[in-house]
């Protein structure tokens, strides 16, 4: 066992003493809670739809993914290379790519953008694309749309002009629930809790919480937590106003693997291919970067480390 100090330890003890102050989760019970939540929004079950009900929604329209991967090269000091590449990828076997990389190693341009993060821009640029160029039944970006509108807004209005233009659903699936709207107003003595902390362990296996329309109306969006899998853990899954909700979380319901992380299975092969390990990301810059440069600027001696 690894040496630690008693100081370190005593430390860790008073940390739990004050996390169970500050997030009493077990004074509210199950039934409390969600009849609490009733308030606020409507708990939905989930059709258990057949391969073949999947396929009729579906009418041979195409199934598309967009996931984005970030990996950084940290250099000497600040200088840093960080690395940005979306897929959309759809069931048809069609792809469509975006890169692009900023680092400190350059002068940034007047022009350079200061706002807006380069990983949704390239995603967003993306759907937009194959919206116009597939058109596609069901387009899955990963990552809830909230998080795209607070990180850029103008794209994710002009990616609802295609939305309300075409004949298909866009639909935003993330692993974290970044929000306490909800928690603030169904749990207000629990001052920090999260929206996924509330939820967390509330639904059973093949139910959603549908946030009330008021909630996220100026976004122009509806908002559920879905539980599609075992994990107690529910999705955050959301849309643009104007969809048939119970009918699209069913159909995502039957798209995700049920021992899974909840993220549908086409989500998680266009994460495959699209990743930057750091293997690829050492290999980029090894085969591209010439080996002066490199170790000029990048190589530092923490990793010439032998032990």
């Amino acid at each position: 066992m690894l040496s630690v100090s008693t100081e370190l330890k005593e430390s860790l003890q008073r940390l739990n003493n004050t996390l169970h102050n500050l997030y009493p989760f077990e004074q509210l019970s199950k039934l409390e809670l969600r009849e609490r939540l009733q308030e606020y929004g409507q708990f939905l079950t989930l059709s258990k739809l057949s391969t073949t009900d999947v396929a009729c929604w579906f009418e041979g329209g195409q199934l598309v993914g967009i996931d984005g991967s970030t990996n950084s090269i940290q250099g000497k000091g600040v200088r840093r290379i960080q690395l940005f590449q979306a897929l959309a990828k759809s069931t048809t076997g069609q792809e469509e790519w975006l890169a692009d990389l900023e680092t400190s190693l350059v002068p940034r341009a007047e022009d350079f953008r200061t706002s807006v993060s380069l990983m949704p821009l390239l995603e967003l640029t993306l759907a937009r694309r194959v919206l116009e160029l597939w058109s596609p039944k069901l387009l899955l970006m990963d990552g809830s749309l909230l998080y795209f509108f607070q990180e850029d807004e103008p794209q994710c209005e002009e990616l609802r002009e295609l939305f309300l233009a075409a004949d298909g659903s866009i639909v935003g699936v993330g692993e974290e629930m970044a929000t306490d709207a909800l928690a603030r107003k169904v749990c207000p003595e629990g001052t920090m809790f999260t929206d996924a902390d509330l939820l967390c362990g509330l639904l059973d296996e093949g139910e959603a919480f549908l946030w009330g329309e008021d909630f996220y109306k100026s976004y122009g969006l509806w908002r559920a937590a879905a539980r599609f899998t075992s994990s107690p853990e529910p999705v955050v899954v959301d849309g643009f106003l104007g969809e048939e909700v119970p009918e699209l979380l069913s159909i995502i319901y039957a798209l995700t693997p049920k021992d899974g992380r909840g993220i549908p299975l086409w989500l998680d092969i266009v994460d495959q291919k699209v990743r930057i390990t750091n293997v690829v990301a050492e290999g980029l810059i090894d085969s591209l970067i010439d080996v002066g440069l490199r170790r000029r600027l990048l190589m530092t001696k923490r990793s010439e480390r032998i032990i």
